[in-house]
């Protein structure tokens, strides 16, 4: 379902490197902090690669660069980029890992539940979208 895109490091130069790794650690710390640390372990490429392109192209000049420690890397600040559509892929990341769990096992009724915490980008209207299209089992709580 997803896991298909891996970025060719041996291309990028060095600053291109610590670019996607920065934003590969934001959408990670955006994980942990909507979700759990746990969710860090379902971070996948294909939704850094998603991240990367549309904050790059969709109002750049909102992106902020933090350094912060992480569990991976405790004694070293990394560098992290957030930017406007971290949380909706941090949603979006959660949305499709459930959905992979539940494709290789059959059989489970299930409900989602997702909660707006006050968010002011497009991740309610997102998760409406998600919602019209499997109302049985999305709810929403605003």
């Amino acid at each position: 379902m997803f896991g298909y895109l891996t970025a060719n490091l041996e291309i990028l130069s060095e600053q291109q490197k610590k670019k996607y790794k920065a934003y590969y650690c934001g959408l990670c710390q955006s994980l942990c902090d909507n979700f759990s640390s746990i969710a860090r372990n379902t971070l996948t490429y294909d939704l850094t690669f998603a991240t990367i392109l549309l904050n790059s192209i969709n109002h750049p000049e909102n992106n902020k660069l933090i350094y912060k420690n992480c569990p991976l890397h405790p004694f070293k600040k990394q560098m992290m980029i957030i930017g406007d559509y971290n949380l909706y892929f941090s949603y979006m990341n959660m949305y499709l890992t459930f959905y992979n769990l539940i494709d290789d096992i059959n059989g489970i009724d299930y409900n989602l539940i997702f909660i707006n915490n006050g968010s002011t980008d497009f991740t309610l209207e997102e998760l409406k979208n998600i919602h019209k299209k499997d109302f049985k089992r999305v709810k929403i709580i605003n």
